[in-house]
């Protein structure tokens, strides 16, 4: 247990040497039917969860995404 608690220790302190993450994915645009639009966000929600990144996508297409989905209700 003492070895976690090091090794927790040391991987905070080698986050904060390192400084603010500055990875961004961003989803600007997103063309194609409901399933190229599902693939796009899934696969960029994928590798932002992966890599620890930041997700921006633009309002417009998320409340699309959301609104196709409830007519598919």
């Amino acid at each position: 247990n003492n070895i976690n608690n090091n090794n927790n220790n040391s991987r905070k302190m080698h986050d904060k040497a390192q400084g603010p993450s500055t990875c961004l994915i961003i989803i600007r645009s997103a063309d194609g039917a409901l399933g190229n639009r599902m693939f796009l966000f899934a696969s960029a929600y994928g590798l932002a969860r992966l890599h620890q990144c930041q997700l921006y996508v633009a309002p417009w297409i998320f409340l699309l995404l959301l609104l196709l989905l409830l007519l598919l209700l």
